[in-house]
């Protein structure tokens, strides 16, 4: 008697035909395949530390060289201002030097052992590097500036001097020569403030209330300034007095100016500060109505200046008319000998 799974475990039983499976392509695959991951393997982990140094290499290369050009730009800078240093010395102590100082000029200039020093120096005020370059070999052209008095005037003068810097030390190339100026004085840019304002107008009143206040501390400056405008007075008070000689506007005055109205302005006054010691001031202005009061809102940078001077007009000429620029030569020249 058969069970009735008895067909099933004999079948289970009997072998089961597989696919045949044709030569070895299969295994020589794998161990291809294995073998070149092995290759590949090796070959990342020796390529890696090459790849890695050839990188940082490449990156870390210009390193020294930048290093090696900053230290080269820091000794130049270093060695460019001992070299305009010792010049400013140098041309001061030669200029101002008389009779009796020639130990202090031959330190620095050995060149002028020889040389006979005047009986008096000349007046030497403001001395300064206007220009310096290099010449090569550590050798340094420096012109220096300095205001110069003699017996027969004040005046900028300019002069030249070789300087050899080697390491710490300095010295002198030669004398120091006298060359002409290195910057000339040019022509000022036209003025646009084109209408003079008559002496009996308002804004008089605020421009003297305002630069008596500023210049000379006679009253309070928030009282002619606008709300919200930053202007302190000159502290302490340079100047005793300060009249307004003359006023130019840059557009009409109206008639009747309304609030809110501004316009520019350029004042020139006479600043006293003692007896017979007087300089003009020049001061561009922007003035704002309030309450029907002309108020400063405003003490511009630079004044107005015209980029075309229309034909047939001219910036009005308010006398005196002077400079804003703080002169710095001496107004009365002590009378000494001319270098010889």
């Amino acid at each position: 008697m058969r069970l009735p799974w008895a067909k099933g475990a004999r079948d289970e039983a009997e072998p089961v035909e597989e696919p045949a499976v044709f030569g070895n392509a299969w295994t020589m695959g794998d161990r291809l395949a294995a073998g070149g991951a092995t290759v590949l393997l090796w070959a990342g982990i020796l390529c890696g530390p090459v790849a890695l140094a050839g990188w940082a290499w490449q990156v870390s290369s210009p390193a020294p060289v930048a290093a090696v050009s900053a230290s080269v730009d820091a000794a130049a800078a270093a060695g460019q201002q001992r070299a305009e240093e010792f010049g400013v010395r140098v041309v001061t102590t030669w200029l101002s030097a008389g009779r009796g100082q020639e130990d202090l000029v031959r330190a620095l200039l050995p060149q002028a052992s020889s040389i006979t020093l005047p009986a008096d120096g000349l007046k030497v005020a403001d001395a300064m590097v206007v220009e310096s370059h290099s010449a090569g070999a550590g050798i340094w052209a420096v012109t220096v500036a300095a205001t110069v008095a003699d017996q027969r005037m004040v005046s900028r003068r300019f002069f030249e001097l070789a300087v050899k810097v080697q390491g710490q030390t300095v010295a002198a190339v030669s004398l120091p020569g006298e060359v002409p100026a290195s910057l000339l004085a040019g022509t000022s840019p036209d003025l646009d403030y084109r209408v003079l304002v008559p002496s009996g107008s308002p804004l008089y009143t605020t421009a003297s209330e305002f630069l008596g206040a500023f210049l000379a501390g006679q009253g309070d400056v928030a009282r002619i300034i606008s709300p919200d405008t930053a202007i302190r007075a000159v502290a302490p008070a340079p100047y005793t007095e300060v009249s307004v000689t003359g006023i130019a506007a840059h557009s009409d005055v109206q008639a009747t100016p309304r609030d809110g109205d501004k316009l520019d302005v350029l004042v020139t006054a006479s600043a006293a500060s003692g007896d017979h010691q007087t300089v003009t001031v020049q001061y561009p202005l922007t003035l704002a109505l309030r309450a029907g009061r002309w108020e400063v809102a405003a003490i511009r940078d630079v004044p107005l200046t015209s980029v075309k001077q229309p034909q047939g007009s001219a910036t009005p000429t308010l006398a005196p008319v002077e400079t804003l620029t703080p002169s710095s030569t001496p107004t009365t020249p002590s009378a000494t000998s001319t270098r010889q």
